[in-house]
């Protein structure tokens, strides 16, 4: 993509790069009300996870590997392995059982793992990384249009890319908030994915709050009305809000302003249930 001559300014790029730093800052640390265990650092077999970008690979398949612990404390609670990128296609194991396959280099995955392992316990994490697998679709310009990624990926820059998180759910949680701005219309779309592990049905409030990420943001929260929500047991839900917004303050490239979503489901007695 040629970039315009405006764009290309040292202090445009200096103040794109404090923004996003900023934002990145405001939203590093885990919600509250879940547990996570970061897995970066060096593997025993593999070496250093994340390569950010992935490692020239001589080989078509590389192999990571480490034992993991699972706290006890995690007892009760739904346990998932989450990716946020392997180059180009991943086999993931647990105690030498395949538990999960996936395609694609820069789309996040997760592994579901609360069947497969137990809190208090360790167990053996293989990830059998290799290029290009599978039929490509290929567009007019040359480039991959399936899977995800590109062909400069396959076969040079393998591994695991980006961070890699095993994290506690509570028996509510939300799963994915997939953000749409309705710029023209003045309002906010989110479609929230919600799934409950209870053992009965559950009645709680979906909350939405908008804050200024950017460094120096001087405007206040954004709150709205809460949305009622039941679930029965094992349910999941996708359930999309469509809320007024219509003086959000916007992002520009001479101005690049950046926003942090706040979701909370609440329980019927106010107790905050998750945080996404």
């Amino acid at each position: 993509m040629r970039v315009p001559p405006a764009f290309r300014s040292p202090a445009l790029a200096a103040a794109w790069t404090a923004c996003v730093l900023a934002a990145a800052g405001a939203t590093a640390a885990p919600p509250a009300l879940r547990d996570q265990v970061s897995l970066a650092g060096e593997w025993p077999v593999g070496g250093t996870v994340p390569l950010y970008g992935g490692s020239p690979a001589p080989a078509d398949r590389l192999t990571f590997a480490r034992p993991v612990d699972v706290p006890a404390e995690w007892a009760g609670r739904r346990i998932q392995l989450e990716f946020n990128a392997v180059n180009f296609a991943a086999d993931v194991f647990v105690d030498d059982r395949l538990v999960a396959s996936h395609v694609g280099a820069w789309n996040p995955f997760a592994v579901d793992l609360t069947a497969h392992v137990r809190p208090g316990r360790s167990f053996q994490l293989r990830v059998e990384v290799e290029g290009m697998r599978g039929p490509r679709t290929v567009g007019d310009d040359g480039w991959e249009r399936w899977p995800v990624g590109t062909p400069a990926l396959d076969g040079r820059w393998t591994g695991i890319a980006d961070d890699v998180w095993l994290r506690a759910y509570g028996e509510v949680s939300i799963r994915d908030a997939f953000i749409q701005p309705q710029v023209a219309q003045g309002r906010l779309r989110i479609a929230y994915t919600i799934r409950s592990d209870a053992a009965s049905p559950r009645t709680f409030w979906l909350r939405t709050e908008v804050t200024p990420a950017s460094a120096g943001a001087a405007s206040a929260p954004r709150t709205w009305p809460a949305l009622p929500l039941s679930l029965a047991p094992g349910e999941v839900r996708t359930v999309t809000v469509d809320l007024p917004f219509a003086d959000a303050r916007r992002w520009t490239p001479d101005e690049p302003f950046l926003h942090v979503l706040a979701s909370t489901l609440v329980g019927e007695q106010g107790e905050p249930l998750d945080r996404e």
